[in-house]
């Protein structure tokens, strides 16, 4: 199977709050997108094919250009047929949306997320894992 070179672009939220259950986060992402307009999104649909992802994205410290750096996660789904779209972006949110400064998004200006674009399956930190840069809009 090809490796998707986008992944949700089509996909609104908010990494605004960290969820104590995949449900809550389900019924907030469903409303944050009919609201704005968006069909319901399919949470059940196989977004991702494989059982390891990893996500990069862009963290201002204390909003200043010149303090940016890229952050890496590294997550993991049990499913056997890989992530369903509500099972991927719930625990990219929970581990975004923390109370660890180093990897907070919500009081960041650019919280919206906008999106994955692949970058490689060549990370010396993350050997035969696909990564995948997080776009997010303010």
């Amino acid at each position: 199977m090809s490796t998707p070179k986008e992944l949700l672009k089509e996909l609104y939220w908010s990494f605004r709050e960290h969820y104590q259950d995949q449900q809550s986060f389900e019924n907030d992402l469903t409303t944050y997108n009919t609201r704005l307009s968006k069909p319901a999104p399919k949470l059940d649909e196989i977004v991702f094919s494989e059982q390891k992802i990893v996500i990069q994205y862009l963290f201002l410290e204390d909003d200043f250009i010149e303090d940016e750096e890229d952050k890496q996660i590294l997550i993991e789904t049990d499913n056997p047929n890989g992530f369903t779209l509500s099972d991927l972006m719930y625990k990219i949110n929970n581990t975004v949306v923390t109370e660890d400064d180093s990897f907070d998004l919500s009081d960041q200006d650019a919280h919206f997320f906008e999106g994955l674009e692949y970058l490689t399956d060549d990370d010396p930190d993350y050997p035969q894992t696909k990564v995948y840069y997080m776009i997010l809009g303010s």
